[in-house]
């Protein structure tokens, strides 16, 4: 029996399969940095590329184009 994946509409965007890989990258290298970078420089460094890929969620929630045009 063939399991269906269920994907978000967003998923299916190049903009959001490129932010996902970005905000991966992002995760792996700041673990790399020193401590001291990795609690302060690091920690904003995986706020901004989460909020990236969840931008591109949250606007294509929206029905308008106008809406979506946005984000």
């Amino acid at each position: 029996m063939a399991t269906a994946k269920f994907r978000f509409d967003f998923e299916n965007l190049e903009s959001s399969q490129k932010a996902f890989r970005w905000n991966r990258d992002v995760f792996r290298r700041s673990l790399k940095f020193r401590r001291l970078l990795q609690s302060s420089v690091g920690d904003q460094l995986r706020r901004a590329a989460l909020s990236i890929l969840t931008n591109i969620a949250e606007g294509s929630g929206y029905d308008s184009k106008a809406q979506k045009k946005r984000y």
